[in-house]
């Protein structure tokens, strides 16, 4: 293989580990048809107007499916150096509160089913964990 190929390859890595691992706080609305038809799209317009209106500097996006229709709308939040947090059946109240609790520097642990603390890197199979030092006391219980 051709040292241009793989600087190539490399280059792609680096964008998918970015992308996997933001350095800025990331938030996600699951918007495939399951989100769509339990509200995603209210929840995801909450999330952005809450977070203009608290000037919280975060990425706002939306995603496919993945795989708990059941629990629709689902949010993820990945805030740098703590736990991805996923929060199930949220409405736009719920979205404001996350929202607010991320502008006061906190990761809310009302309404999560899940936390994920370490996640395996799928280009090189290394456990990385997402949190720094230790999982912040507000999120132990999930």
């Amino acid at each position: 293989m051709g040292t241009k190929k793989i600087k190539a390859i490399e280059k792609l890595g680096k964008k998918g580990q970015e992308t996997l691992f933001p350095d800025e706080m990331r938030i996600t609305v699951g918007l495939s048809t399951c989100g769509v038809a339990a509200g995603g799209n209210k929840v995801f317009a909450a999330l952005r107007k809450s977070a203009d209106e608290e000037g919280l500097k975060v990425h706002i996006e939306p995603v496919g499916c993945v795989g708990l229709c059941f629990e629709e709308p689902l949010v993820n939040v990945y805030k740098p150096e703590y736990p991805m947090v996923t929060y199930a059946k949220v409405d736009s109240e719920m979205a404001r509160a996350i929202v607010k609790e991320l502008a006061g520097g906190k990761v809310p642990a009302s309404g999560a089913i899940y936390r994920q603390d370490v996640v395996e890197n799928p280009l090189n199979g290394r456990v990385v964990s997402l949190v720094s030092n230790s999982v912040p006391k507000e999120l132990e219980s999930i």
